[in-house]
């Protein structure tokens, strides 16, 4: 969708005066089953029900796609008559003319054949870390396709209201990254940190930022280690650590890990540690330092990631006292 259209609606408001208010209000609820069996799939896998949430989210997924065809009848959008069956390849020319992009179109089809060739896990214990990328494909796809075809589903006036809201957000979107941009930028003046790797924005400065709700994350399956440097340098008495959990899914925490606190280059005391378990609301864990480290003065703090739970790692806070 382009810009223009996200404000403007246009598009839409003449895709939904195409359809009759019956065939609308079957679409509408097609639709609104399907989200709210994707809003509880993503409870479930956030909570550690991993196994229901997949199928959940499987079913999310057929209950959207049942909606393309009364689109279709409603709308008298174009389907691919060479196609055989009645699977997504079918509508790939409605899909391209809503807005989808080929790539996107290619997805949502991968993700039809991997449901089918697949058999669900049954239990938690079953899950791997391969249905988690499935998971997220599903609901993410599962989402594009609504977007797609819920103009239908909306009345013009609704549309209408939709617009307006959107603007509104967006001035408030606007308000709210200077804010968030100012609260950022408070981090102690002195206080830095690098990670040796990190997943999209879920960087180092992410663990000194004083909030339990973010996340240093590394890639999936891989190992590595953040530093915090310190000027001037301080005497610390105890170490505190909250493991990260990625809190939309549940899927990312760090296992065993290591600290080093540095004194001028010099390691002066090294801290080694595990986090039990991924937890959904993870607990602080403090580790009391030497009586020799309390006489020294730390610049600098290495933690490194060992071994991990799930997917990958994370950390959410180190604070020292």
């Amino acid at each position: 969708m382009s810009l223009k259209e996200y404000f403007l609606l246009s598009n839409a408001q003449a895709a939904a005066k195409l359809v009759p208010e019956g065939a609308r209000k079957a679409i509408a609820t097609l639709l609104g089953v399907a989200r709210r069996r994707a809003e509880a799939a993503e409870r479930l896998w956030s909570n550690g029900h991993t196994a229901e949430g997949l199928r959940l989210a499987v079913d999310a997924f057929g209950a959207t796609q049942e909606a393309l065809p009364a689109f279709v009848e409603a709308t008298g959008a174009p389907v691919d008559a060479a196609f055989e069956g009645d699977g997504l390849g079918k509508y790939r020319p409605v899909l391209l003319d809503r807005g989808l992009t080929e790539r996107r179109v290619n997805t949502l089809l991968e993700v039809e054949k991997l449901l089918v060739d697949r058999e669900a896990p049954v239990l938690d214990e079953d899950v791997r870390a391969a249905d988690g990328e499935l998971f997220q494909k599903i609901i993410a796809t599962r989402s594009r396709l609504d977007a797609a075809l819920s103009p239908a589903a909306s009345s013009p006036s609704q549309l209408a209201w939709t617009r307006i809201w959107r603007l509104t957000f967006s001035v408030l979107t606007i308000v709210a990254i200077a804010a968030t941009a100012y609260l950022v930028t408070r981090t102690p003046e002195g206080i830095t940190a690098v990670a040796s790797d990190y997943t999209n924005v879920f960087d180092g400065p992410r663990v000194i930022d004083g909030d339990p709700e973010t996340e240093w994350q590394l890639p999936g399956g891989s190992l590595g280690y953040v530093e915090i440097s310190i000027q001037p340098p301080v005497h610390m008495e105890q170490l505190r650590l909250l493991n990260g959990h990625n809190r939309w899914y549940n899927d990312r925490a760090t296992r065993a890990y290591r600290v080093e606190l540095y004194s001028a280059d010099t390691v002066v005391e090294t801290v080694d540690g595990e986090f039990a378990a991924l937890e959904p609301e993870p607990e602080w864990t403090e580790h009391a330092l030497e009586e020799d480290t309390a006489g020294q003065e730390i610049d600098r703090i290495r933690f490194s990631v060992r071994s991990f739970h799930r997917l990958g790692a994370g950390l959410a806070e180190i604070e020292w006292h």
